[in-house]
């Protein structure tokens, strides 16, 4: 009994090493190929290069729009002090005295002179 597990094992262990084998061929066979030796000088370079491209692209774009916002702003600066003069035209505003004044207002915003004023004309 002893002689048949004694031939067990060693089937059982010729039986392992041949899978072994077996997979070291596969792996062996279907490993990739190396591909062309790789110049990592000139890949760094050509990074480098198209990194420095975009950021000149970047930074004409940058300032182009630096120089639109200060435009904005100068228009904006312009609106302000516009609406501060208006304001302060509106703020200086007199109301009219007499029937004169009114009717002056009036001719002087294109409205036809009223009926009891025609002595004006």
């Amino acid at each position: 009994m002893d002689a048949l597990k004694d031939w067990i094992k060693k089937q059982g262990m010729a039986i392992v090493l041949a899978l072994i084998l077996v997979g070291l061929i596969v792996f062996w066979m279907t490993r990739p190929e190396p591909g062309p030796a790789i110049d990592l000088r000139a890949v760094e370079q050509q990074i480098r290069k198209k990194y420095d491209d975009q950021m000149e692209v970047k930074n004409k774009e940058i300032g182009r729009l630096m120089s639109k916002l200060a435009d904005a702003e100068g228009r904006y600066r312009a609106s302000l002090q516009q609406i501060a003069q208006i304001k302060e035209k509106i703020d200086n505003v007199e109301e009219p005295q007499t029937r004169n004044e009114l009717a002056d207002r009036f001719d002087r915003l294109g409205y036809p002179v009223l009926s009891g004023n025609s002595s004006r004309r």
